[in-house]
Formats: C-alpha cells, sequence, structure tokens
C-alpha cells in the first residue's frame, strides 16, 4: 500500500494487525518459521473476521517481523533478548500512534514465557503513552494453552487425547522438500519423533 493510500485511511476506523514470531527450529519435520507461520494465520484469520463483522473499517496486516526471545537453541534459530522483543514493538507501535493509528493488534505464534510478557509489556507501554489501544491478543491465548486448559477440548473434538508431539506437526502436516519419505515416514509414525517442549 502506498503512502498516500495509508494517508488517506479513517484512522478512527483503521486496525493494524502487527505479525510477531521468531525463527526457531521445531525438529527437522517442520520449517524453521512455523511460529511465524502460525502467527500470520491467526493475523490473516482475525483480519477476516474484523472486516466481516466492520465492513466500514480497513484492516492493515504488517510484514511479519521474525523477533522472539525464549526459544530452542538449535539451527536455525534466530533469538534476540526479551527486552529487544519489546523495545521493538514499542517503537513499532509508538510509529504507528504517532501516525494517527489507534487500534493495534500483535499476532504471535510462539509461546515462549519471556516473548509472551514482552509482547503484552509492549502492548501495554504503547498504549500508556500514546493513549491506543495496542494488544497482544494471542498472549492470553497461548498462556491458557501451555497451562493445558484447552487440551480437553481438543481431544474431545480428536476423540482422543492430544500427545505431546502432535502440538507443532498440527500446524503444518506437510514435510519440507529436503526431508527424505523415509525420514517423513519415521517422524509421523512417531517412532523417534522428539518432543519439542521440554520437560
Amino acid at each position: 500500500m502506498s503512502s498516500p493510500a495509508l494517508d488517506a485511511l479513517d484512522r478512527a476506523r483503521t486496525a493494524v494487525i502487527l505479525t510477531v514470531s521468531p525463527l526457531e527450529e521445531h525438529g527437522p519435520h517442520l520449517p524453521v518459521g512455523v511460529d511465524a507461520i502460525t502467527a500470520r494465520y491467526f493475523a490473516e484469520t482475525l483480519g477476516k473476521r474484523l472486516a466481516g463483522a466492520r465492513p466500514d473499517w480497513s484492516v492493515l496486516l504488517a510484514p511479519t517481523l521474525h523477533i522472539g526471545s525464549f526459544t530452542f537453541h538449535a539451527a536455525g534459530t534466530v533469538s534476540v533478548r526479551q527486552r529487544v522483543v519489546r523495545d521493538t514493538l514499542v517503537d513499532y507501535g509508538g510509529s504507528l500512534a504517532r501516525a494517527g493509528f489507534r487500534y493495534i493488534l500483535i499476532a504471535n505464534g510462539h509461546g515462549g514465557p519471556g516473548h509472551l510478557t514482552a509482547l503484552e509489556e509492549a502492548a501495554a507501554i504503547v498504549s500508556r503513552r500514546h493513549r491506543v489501544t495496542m494488544a497482544s491478543f494471542t498472549g492470553h491465548l497461548a498462556w491458557q494453552f501451555l497451562r493445558g486448559r484447552y487440551l480437553e477440548k481438543i481431544g474431545a473434538a480428536l476423540g482422543r487425547p492430544l500427545a505431546d508431539d502432535e502440538l507443532h506437526p498440527s500446524d503444518l502436516l506437510v514435510p519440507p522438500a529436503d526431508l527424505s519419505l523415509d525420514e517423513a515416514r519415521e517422524l509421523f509414525s512417531g517412532e523417534g519423533l522428539i518432543p519439542d517442549i521440554p520437560t
């Protein structure tokens, strides 16, 4: 979208959605950016719902910010300090607020506790400093999921309990092109699969 087109938007009826998640390795069967891909899905879904519920509003999806903290340490993972995540979002949100945007939402697909805290802190700082509404709509959902609140509902929908090793593979069902067919069979059969959730 061009600068003149952005400037023509009614700021009182425009929601900006920031997608924020790290590049993080979750095993050889998933792409490094699975958290960011999941976050983008959340952002697009929310954007469509907002546009449907408020047809007189504009919904902007900002490009994905591949930034995150509290990640697993493996090849392909890019991690920054928690305060860098917070400060980056304070700067992004502040810039949007100074441009007149009043509603800023953060979509996230990463469950690192420090990362979630950074998103919540940034939203609170921007909201307070600029008198706008900035919120991390996936923060509360992620905390509840990580605490096991939705596992029973997911199990009921599946007709069986959800296994730890299904959490991320259920996000992306297509194995990467560089994974051999034998490796994929082994991984998706559950044999040799190492859950990506620290115990």
